[in-house]
């Protein structure tokens, strides 16, 4: 075999590149037949040569490609190295994608041709090919001229398809296609208009309607991409589900309706932050990752891991992050080094493994984490443009890396990268303010080690910047943003960088964003269970540290309102669909009936049954028109507000009310709230004339915390016992006992060494809240004690909720002995506007009391009925859990609306996980909230709780006000006597006695046939003072308290 080995001239023609080819095809024969590696690396020399000789646009450079990824095919079979066989596959790729350019082109002109020889009554497909080679090549490569001669072509083609013709519907949709493409909102539009008319062609069983219904519902979600206008959401995800109904298993096009139906409703999720959402695009991406073949179930591999990811960022569920990072590394195997969505994937991985990390500290998870995110930037060209997000991403690891294991060159490498990233964008761009910050924290933890000046100057300097530019984009997208659960987002990023890091002057207008924001989340769209869950989304807490910071700045009434309007918003927004209208119709009559309308529509919605199991596709279809329907019906409940709000005197219509108006609520009787934070607590008194603050350092958030676990211990140890129980330090835990301890030797108290009572512990507590809560308030409004103390209207927020303010006092059996109702008589109100509610008109129907006992399993229920019977007529009475007269549930909640007086002696129950499922219990099961929000409650007077637990709230949303009591407060009833705790059944009678007796006592001193239930609050004082004076433990007379107004 003869070989050439002179030199090839340097001559860019095709006899040198066949002369390069020649050479190389002897030398791999000879390989082939000797084995000789000489000769395998001179024909990849070689084929190497011709290579570099075919500029991209040169006919031959396709057969050089492959014929270089042929030798390196032979060298990895050789060797079995994997850059071998990765960089051949690369090769054979790019001769792929070239071929096709070039029958691309040689088609684009052979359809040019067809069309100019037709004649122009026959054109349609011939422009409808060319169109569709045309938007192909675009796609390809980019080139704007190739869409928009797509699109001009395909305007030629419909108007050659008037209706009837039979390829109109065709013609349209491929004109929508194209307009879709280019993606102006113009476009868009349009677009939709078109998929609309195709649709219209396409009746049912119509071969092509699942596939019109999808052109059509991804049309919607692109401009509700663009817009973010609730109904084309909507419509897609509707006409998603029946596309899929359309293609049953195994229909072929069956895994890509199911992909695009979850990605809607993940956008959905996103939208509303309903799980349930959640939940079912997790179901849809596993059906659609089990119809796909092997080699195509890379997308579908990488929707479900994010899906699954972002379920775990919602709930922490571990086995959702792990099944997320093991789908992550299958849909990276399916995409080797030359895929064009590797860094996808690497990054994808990375990310997950960077949170598993995060959770559970495994230093393999960082090491790889970071090992994928340099593979991905090794992939991305430095003008790419993901790759700031990328080198961003790398140096985030990395500073976490360097925090673990404090290796200098760790941080110099984040530094160096984050340097790099804001080199890479503008001024403007969006995520500057972020790469700002992400570099002045490295340079912070640089000087915090080495102590350069430099570094902390550049530092202090970089993070101005980022927040007048982060503070810029907020107020930008919080005017865009349609989303509610967006604007809270961002308003809490606003909150974080203007109150917690910067301490800047927006900070009052960031909380206001937030609040303002915080009602959307619990839409009246949605339903009750759902609007409950929605606020547990970060919100609790948020109104008290609005009003802290309004505090900070000497604005008080501002404090108040914030407290007021970002609290109870689950109730408001109920509340709001209750309002009457009355004022607005005397001035708008046909608005009113409109809201009127609205609203009633709104509220029957709000108890739909929501549970659909996923499989069932028509239930699905039906819950979502209910959806859709329930959507359109707040978009026009939100249009009559503001359509409201234009006429004069009703500006601040349906809005929380402002600090002129809460003031009214203490006209008679001053209002003392109790604000709970992290650093310390606050006190605001209103009175009829002034406010008033009184700061409480030493109760911040983490002692109030041990006040609650020190109640906890002493009434669960306690139970219905009727004695004070001993406790040993082995029944509670160390920290609790501790605390316990470090409290008596501060307030001087004695010492235990082995066992102590559960008065012991109510004594510390109580004395503990004399001192810091109650004589501070007492002594700034100069309250005197007195036979016939003043009354005064607690208003308490997070954790004061659960502790028994009016109970406060000095019991040390001493002449120093005092307390709360020394010098008040004590009710308790979950807001200021539930003060505010104006009085009912008296009812001309006879006066009502229902009385629903369980005599069954608590006999002192019957004694505490024969006392109500003393002092309550008979013919007023109605008498529900005695033989003939059955307490069921819907009996008992149909006589909710026609009572003045109700009056349960039954078990109650809190559901700490779903508040709304506390409840009474009756003999055929629960009572619960959820099913007496139902009834509207007119003459609703007194509800009297004589259960255990009905004033105990949610832990996890004190500021929400989810107890029984608070529930049948906002339902109508405008005082609720009600218990923090479990009580003794032998104590309802003695507390029932003495309080009727009281409220049915006429003015004269004798008894009255008709009650004064305005003295709610002072006859259930009297009648704790009568319990108490028994010398029963502090458990069994503390728990009692009032809920509504004082008088």
């Amino acid at each position: 075999m003869v070989i050439f080995h002179e030199k090839i001239p340097q001559r860019c023609d095709n006899d040198v590149i066949a002369t390069l080819n020649a050479r190389a095809a002897l030398l791999l024969a000879r390989f082939k037949k000797d084995r000789r590696q000489s000769d395998l690396d001179g024909a990849f020399t070689s084929y190497k040569q011709a290579l570099e000789l075919c500029h991209l646009s040169h006919p031959l450079r396709p057969q050089a490609l492959n014929c270089l990824a042929n030798v390196l095919k032979t060298q990895y079979d050789q060797k079995g190295q994997q850059n071998d066989l990765d960089e051949s596959i690369s090769l054979h790729r790019q001769a792929l994608e070239l071929r096709q350019q070039n029958d691309l082109d040689e088609s684009i002109s052979l359809h040019r041709q067809a069309l100019e020889l037709r004649p122009p009554h026959i054109q349609a497909s011939s422009l409808n090919n060319l169109a569709n080679a045309l938007k192909t090549r675009y796609n390809q490569g980019g080139q704007q001229d190739d869409l928009e001669e797509s699109i001009s072509l395909h305007r030629r083609a419909l108007e050659l398809h008037p209706p009837p013709h039979p390829d109109r519907a065709s013609s349209l949709t491929n004109l929508a296609s194209a307009l879709n493409t280019r993606g102006q909102k113009n476009d868009i539009d349009e677009s939709i208009f078109l998929h609309r008319q195709a649709l219209d062609l396409c009746p049912r069983f119509h071969p092509a309607r699942a596939h019109s219904l999808t052109n059509l519902a991804t049309s919607l979600s692109a401009r509700y991409d663009q817009g973010g206008q609730q109904k084309d959401l909507d419509e897609s995800i509707l006409l998603h589900r029946q596309a899929l109904g359309l293609r049953p298993s195994p229909h072929s096009d069956r895994a890509s309706s199911l992909n695009d139906l979850a990605i809607a409703l993940q956008a959905q999720y996103e939208q509303r932050g309903q799980l349930n959402d959640l939940d079912e695009t997790i179901f849809l991406h596993r059906e659609a990752l089990e119809l796909r073949p092997p080699h195509m179930q890379a997308i579908s591999l990488n929707n479900l891991a994010s899906a699954l990811k972002r379920r775990y960022g919602e709930s922490g569920q571990q086995n959702d992050l792990d099944e997320s990072i093991a789908l992550n590394r299958q849909a990276l195997e399916l995409r080797p080094p030359s895929h064009p969505d590797r860094v996808s994937s690497l990054n994808n991985l990375a990310l997950a493994l960077q949170a598993r990390y995060g959770q559970k500290g495994q230093q393999n998870d960082l090491d790889e984490s970071i090992s994928l995110h340099r593979q991905a930037l090794e992939l991305l060209p430095p003008t790419h443009s993901i790759r700031a997000i990328s080198l961003y991403n790398l140096a985030k690891v990395l500073k976490t890396q360097y925090h673990q294991g404090g290796q200098q060159n760790d941080l110099d490498e984040c530094i160096s990268l984050h340097r790099q990233v804001l080199e890479l964008h503008s001024p403007s761009h969006s995520h500057r303010s972020s790469f700002l910050n992400g570099l002045a924290i490295a340079l912070r933890a640089r000087y915090s080690q080495g102590g350069q000046q430099n570094d902390l100057d550049e530092s202090i300097l970089l993070h101005r910047q980022a927040l007048e530019l982060c503070l810029h984009l907020i107020l930008i997208e919080l005017a865009l943003s349609m989303s509610a659960s967006h604007r809270f987002k961002v308003a809490k990023t606003w909150i974080h960088y203007a109150d917690v890091a910067y301490q800047h002057q927006s900070a009052i207008k960031a909380y206001d964003a937030a609040l303002q924001a915080l009602p959307q989340l619990a839409a009246l769209t949605l339903d009750i269970q759902s609007r409950q869950k929605a606020l547990t989304t970060g919100s609790d807490g948020l109104a008290r540290d609005a009003s802290k910071c309004a505090i900070n700045t000497g604005n008080i009434a501002k404090a108040i309102e914030f407290l007021e309007s970002g609290r109870t918003v689950f109730w408001s927004q109920l509340l709001l669909l209750c309002s009457p209208f009355d004022e607005l119709r005397n001035i708008a009559p046909g608005l009113a009936d409109q809201l009127q309308h609205i609203s009633i529509a709104l509220e029957l919605g709000s108890y739909c049954d929501i549970s659909v199991e996923l499989l069932d596709i028509e239930m699905k279809l039906v819950q979502d028109q209910e959806t859709a329907r329930l959507n359109r019906l707040h978009e026009q409940w939100s249009k009559a507000i503001d359509s409201v709000r234009s006429l004069e005197g009703f500006k601040h219509f349906l809005q929380p009310p402002q600090f002129s108006a809460l003031q009214a609520a203490a006209s008679e009787v001053p209002v003392v709230m109790l604000v709970a934070n992290s650093s310390d607590s606050n006190i605001l008194i209103m009175t009829a004339t002034n406010v008033h603050h009184i700061s409480l350092p030493t109760l911040p958030d983490n002692e109030l915390h041990k006040l609650v676990q020190l109640i906890q211990v002493a009434t669960s140890h306690s139970k219905t016992r009727d004695c004070s129980v001993d406790i040993s330090p082995n029944d509670i835990s160390p920290t609790t006992l501790q605390n316990w301890i470090n409290m008596q030797e501060k307030r001087g108290g004695r010492k235990f060494k082995d066992k102590f009572s559960s008065d012991d512990i109510f004594k510390s507590v109580l004395k503990t809240l004399w001192i810091d809560v109650i004589k501070p308030v007492i002594t700034l409004l100069g309250l005197k004690k007195s036979e016939k103390p003043s009354a005064l209207q607690w208003c308490p927020t997070g954790l004061f909720s659960f502790l028994s303010i009016h109970a406060a006092g000095c019991y040390d059996n001493g002449p120093s002995n005092e307390c709360a109702s020394d010098y008040i008589v004590s009710s308790y109100t979950p807001t200021i506007s539930a003060l505010l509610a104006s009085d009912p008109t008296p009812s001309t129907k006879p006066f009502k009391m229902m009385v629903v006992i369980q005599s069954k399993e608590l006999p002192f229920t019957q004694k505490e009925l024969k006392e109500i019977e003393q002092h309550v007529p008979n013919k007023s009475l109605v008498r529900l859990g005695i033989p003939g007269s059955p307490a069921f549930v819907e009996t008992v909640a149909a006589c909710l609306s026609d009572v003045s007086i109700a009056h349960f002696a039954c078990h109650g129950k809190q559901n700490l996980s779903e508040p709304l499922e506390s409840g009474l219990k009756l003999e055929d099961g629960f009572l619960f909230v959820s099913r007496i929000m139902k009834e509207r409650m007119p003459n609703g007077s007194l509800a009297f709780l004589c259960a255990c637990d009905t004033a105990m709230g949610d832990e996890k949303l004190p500021d929400e006000a989810m107890s029984l009591a608070a529930s049948i407060l906002f339902s109508g009833f405008r005082h609720v006597i009600a218990t923090m705790w479990k009580m003794m059944d032998g104590d309802g009678p003695i507390i029932a006695d003495a309080f009727y007796e009281e409220i049915f006592r006429g003015p004269d001193g004798k008894p009255a046939p008709q009650p004064d239930t305005s003295k709610s609050a002072q006859a259930l004082h009297i009648a704790i003072m009568k319990l108490g004076s028994n010398n029963v433990p502090f458990h069994r007379w503390v728990p009692f308290i009032h809920m509504g107004k004082c008088n």
